[in-house]
């Protein structure tokens, strides 16, 4: 076969796969509550987060406690044994369900929701492919 040939056909395999990417996906509410919840706990408790809500508001504190189906923010902390413990100082505690949660951002981790960086290296892998291709066309 010619390098021509097989540099069209990983350059339509590349464009096939862009395309399938970037199509819309359905999410439903219970898959980005599990998301939601799988990150909290990635997150763990006694850490510092911003949470956007879909009702659009935001709330910003610790993660108190982790629960089945919720967690609890509280507004501050203090340093027990060297370690932060979250605490809530002016009682103003607030428990989140993990479906009301649009967005989830904790220092050191970023925002949590969306697939920006799948998307962001699907990209860059399809450039690198095409212009792997394109060179190697070049040599004919």
């Amino acid at each position: 076969m010619s390098k021509n040939f097989l540099c069209s056909v990983l350059i339509i395999s590349i464009l096939n796969l862009i395309c399938y990417s970037n199509a819309p996906q359905v999410k439903t509410a219970q898959d980005n509550a599990t998301q939601i919840k799988d990150a909290v706990n990635k997150i763990g408790e006694n850490h510092k987060v911003e949470v956007k809500l879909l009702d659009g508001r935001k709330i910003k504190g610790f993660i108190k406690q982790i629960k089945a189906d919720s967690f609890i923010v509280v507004d501050g902390y203090e340093i027990i044994n060297n370690n932060v413990v979250a605490v809530d100082k002016t009682n103003s505690a607030i428990e989140i369900q993990f479906s009301q949660v649009k967005q989830i951002k904790s220092k050191g981790i970023g925002a949590i929701g969306g697939s920006a960086i799948v998307v962001t290296i699907v990209a860059i892998g399809a450039g690198a492919v095409l212009l792997f291709g394109l060179l190697l066309s070049q040599k004919d």
